[in-house]
């Protein structure tokens, strides 16, 4: 059997491939200058419209297709007060620059409630206990965050109560493993402690023993939800995730 080995390419076809390439880089280019305007001015709107609402400076740190995502109608960004960095918020802004949404408000009663309840878990449970808690919102909406009600230096209960598409949902370590049939009782104990700051939410309650607990407190600043839940299922200790509201508890999963 005789193989026939490829043609060479020839200076002409050498030359439109080039002029291929070339031309798909240009056209990448342009698009790219094309958005970078756009980008550029909605988050300038969104920074003057939160300085305008809050009295105060932010900045946005990441925007649009470049950094974050957007649909059709909204771009979507990640904000933080200029004097406080570390807490980061979402916010969006219509692509004709009509409306601004964000969850600054949101993400400051997010930490007052970790605050609190760090505070109750600790006359509860011991002083080894430690919170994180997220913001999570109900609602499926693809534009963006729900708008928030409320003001700076709302309540956590105040706020949740106004804001029904809107719960928090708490992440609880607690150092040492419950006898048989104690799990269930001190997991909706600590539900009912973030139930007592916010008025309902759902926790996500992981007893470790000393070894793993001090291994996921050490990491746990610099995990998100899914990963702190996804080890904690990891390790052979107990999980249980308990929804809370004024009526009492509700356990959702005893996991192991």
């Amino acid at each position: 059997m005789v193989t026939r080995s490829a043609r060479p390419s020839g200076p002409v076809e050498r030359l439109m491939r080039g002029m291929v390439v070339a031309l798909c880089a240009s056209l990448a280019g342009i698009l790219i200058a094309a958005c970078q305007p756009q980008t550029q001015k909605a988050a300038s709107v969104i920074e003057d419209s939160l300085r305008e609402k809050y009295s105060r400076d932010f900045k946005v740190q990441s925007i649009g297709g470049g950094y974050g995502t957007y649909d059709n109608t909204t771009w979507k960004a990640t904000v933080v007060p200029v004097a406080d960095p570390t807490l980061s918020f979402k916010a969006t802004v219509k692509k004709d620059l009509s409306i601004v949404e964000d969850q600054y408000v949101g993400q400051l009663v997010v930490r007052e409630t970790q605050y609190q309840l760090q505070a109750a878990l600790a006359q509860t449970m011991g002083a080894g206990a430690f919170a994180r808690v997220w913001l999570d919102e109900d609602s499926s909406s693809s534009s963006g965050p729900a708008p928030v009600v409320g003001e700076p230096g709302v309540s956590p209960r105040d706020f949740f109560a106004a804001n029904p598409e809107y719960r928090p949902v708490a992440f609880i370590g607690i150092e040492g493993v419950p006898e048989s049939g104690e799990t269930t009782r001190q997991a909706s104990s600590a539900a009912m402690a973030l139930q007592g700051v916010t008025g309902r939410g759902k926790a996500f309650v992981y007893f470790g023993s000393p070894e793993q607990f001090r291994d996921l407190a050490s990491k746990q600043e610099g995990m998100d939800l899914d990963a702190l839940w996804m080890h904690s299922l990891a390790t052979p200790d107990q999980a249980v995730a308990v929804e809370a509201d004024a009526t009492g508890t509700t356990v959702l999963s005893d996991l192991k």
